[in-house]
């Protein structure tokens, strides 16, 4: 990032929580969603999302459209 008064700040991480090395436990991963997704106007489909995602393997992509439009 570059500040107004020239200074450029550098930081990197090799590894965070939700990275292939530390992934994120299922119930952070849900909180996470609900709290950037809550407010975008479909709070009400927010479960039916959650319990499609971690279901993908199960359900066929015909059902998954279906249930999330």
């Amino acid at each position: 990032m570059t500040l107004t008064d020239g200074r450029i700040l550098v930081r990197e991480m090799s590894e965070y929580e939700g990275f292939h090395g530390r992934p994120m436990s299922w119930e952070v991963t849900t909180r996470k969603f609900n709290a950037v997704a809550g407010g975008r106007g479909f709070r009400a489909q927010l479960g039916s999302v959650v319990k499609a995602v971690r279901n993908l393997e199960k359900i066929s992509v015909r059902n998954l459209v279906m249930h999330l439009v």
